[in-house]
């Protein structure tokens, strides 16, 4: 293998930083979802025939660029404190570590330098490292997956057929051809670079004659999305007993006026600022937005039990009040909802202690099934808030029979940073992937309501109270995504982790006989 000139990591370094910026480019509030083919093109070529160790310094650095910016919004979460931002990306980054590390070994192997061999390495390892983060440790981060950033991009007609796997498979493998295309390090020849540049092009017009459907089969809904606003700081806010629970009664109060006739309202992530079983003004709020609206209203609190707390989503009906059916969250966010080690947690950072109640998971499906004044049973395939980036309890839930996603969230703590917009692009993902039509409902923003196909109906803006109406069709199609994305994911990730060590293996062997 090479050893690498002053100029060429000069030129490494200069390919990363562009690599990291076209990649932040690519994700909300920037959206340019065709600059990730430039920037994992210029990835690929920068860890191109280095050593083991400098791709896997490579990869930390491309991490650290891309994931700093990308989830700034925690300094806006946590704010008069880094810590928490720079310690969640440098997790991040560790995990590219890894990718660089694999990739570069790849290289001992002949047929990994051929294009095709590359493009295919470059994009298994490439998600097998997506699917591994997103899962260890504590669960796993999923956000800056290359699949998201492709809800408006042909690419996205991928999504039904192998989910998050596939798509940023896809892209990977696209972005290695435009790399070979662009004659970036390697220099095929004239008519390999037209015949690849050729296939990258088509690549992406194909998939525009293809329309992913947004028809009704199981007749339609309205749904109300109702958005009460959490006014910032939201700390004191929520300090207020029955502040944002009456945020929201007002606003579905205005709804009702201009749309009486819906078939179901929706609120927000801890839209009730208190346990209504615990709080008599919540108790009342909730009971007299449930006689306006005279329908099922879904509403989201917390259950305060001894020294633990539940996240739940709960449906209230116009006679009979809080039902015993309701969703609880799956997937607390590790020290964002509970502290793991928390004494060595809080000798680290102080900021762990202000998480004083742990939040627990709930052992429970990811569906609800609610009771339409019409006699209809409505099955909603749902998750809250951050598990829009949970795969399995989406597929979980669609699989059960969910005819409609819906995700409720709380973004007043991230103000009005780009995070509730990141989080929607998750939403638009899973209804593209599928083939369901699905809510977006945050306390203060962004709510929006999306078609089977990905594309927004609708939407709110941030940090400002509103409701959102209409009727959205119910699907019952079992998209190959539902049954075949989580065995993808894990596939990917024992073959990353076999092949690289391969890979690794392959080059301490060839070392050893020099």
């Amino acid at each position: 293998m090479e050893r690498v000139t002053v100029r060429e990591r000069l030129i490494g370094y200069s390919q990363l930083a562009f690599s990291a910026l076209f990649m932040w480019a690519s994700f909300p509030d920037v959206g340019l979802w065709f600059l990730v083919f430039p920037s994992l093109a210029l990835l690929v070529a920068a860890t191109d025939n280095v050593t083991v160790g400098r791709g896997a310094w490579y990869g930390f650095l491309w991490g650290i660029g891309f994931f700093l910016p990308h989830i700034s919004w925690l300094l806006v979460a946590v704010p008069g404190s880094v810590a928490p931002w720079i310690a969640l990306s440098v997790a991040q980054a560790a995990s590219l570590t890894l990718w660089g590390t694999f990739f570069a070994a790849s290289r001992h192997c002949a047929w990994c330098r051929t294009w095709w061999g590359e493009a295919f390495i470059a994009s298994l390892l490439w998600v097998g490292i997506e699917q591994l983060r997103s899962r260890v440790p504590f669960g796993g981060f999923s956000w800056g997956k290359v699949a998201y950033a492709q809800v408006d991009s042909p690419l996205l007609t991928l999504a039904p057929l192998g989910g998050e796997t596939l798509v940023s498979f896809a892209v990977m493998f696209l972005a290695v051809i435009l790399r070979y295309a662009l004659s970036l390090k390697h220099k095929p020849s004239p008519i390999l670079r037209w015949a690849l540049a050729g296939g990258f092009t088509a690549a992406l017009i194909a998939p525009m004659l293809i329309s992913l459907p947004n028809t009704q089969q199981s007749g339609a809904v309205t749904v109300a999305a109702v958005q009460g606003n959490v006014d910032i700081p939201q700390e004191e806010t929520y300090s207020v007993e029955g502040k944002v629970s009456a945020n929201h009664l007002r606003e579905t109060e205005k709804m009702i006026i201009d749309h009486p006739n819906v078939d179901l309202v929706i609120w927000g992530e801890n839209a009730l600022d208190r346990d209504p079983a615990a709080s008599r003004i919540t108790d009342e709020i909730v009971a007299q937005a449930s006689e306006a609206v005279n329908v099922p209203l879904l509403a989201g609190f917390q259950e305060y039990v001894d020294d633990i707390r539940y996240n739940w989503m709960g449906i209230w009906y116009p006679e009979t009040g809080l039902d015993q059916h309701k969703y609880g969250k799956q997937h607390p966010v590790p020290w964002g909802e509970y502290v793991p080690y928390r004494q060595l947690s809080e000798w680290l950072a102080s900021e762990a202690a202000q998480i004083s109640v742990d939040m627990v998971p709930v052992d429970n499906p990811g569906i609800l099934n609610v009771r339409l004044n019409d006699g209809r049973d409505l099955p909603i395939a749902i998750g809250i808030c951050f598990e829009a980036a949970d795969e399995p309890i989406f597929s979980e839930g669609v699989v059960l029979g969910g005819e409609i996603i819906v995700i409720p969230t709380n973004n007043a703590q991230f103000v009005d940073s780009t995070e509730s917009t990141q989080q929607l692009q998750m939403a638009q993902f899973r209804a593209a992937e599928f083939s369901r039509a699905a809510m977006q409902v945050s306390t203060n923003g962004v709510s929006a309501l999306i078609r089977p196909d990905g594309s927004i109906l609708t939407s709110t803006q941030r940090q400002v109270a509103g409701n959102l109406v209409d009727t959205l069709p119910l699907r019952t199609t079992i998209t190959p995504a539902a049954v075949v994305a989580e065995p993808l994911a894990r596939t990917a990730i024992a073959a990353t982790l076999l092949l690289g060590s391969i890979f690794i293996g392959v080059g301490i062997v060839k070392k050893m006989r020099k």
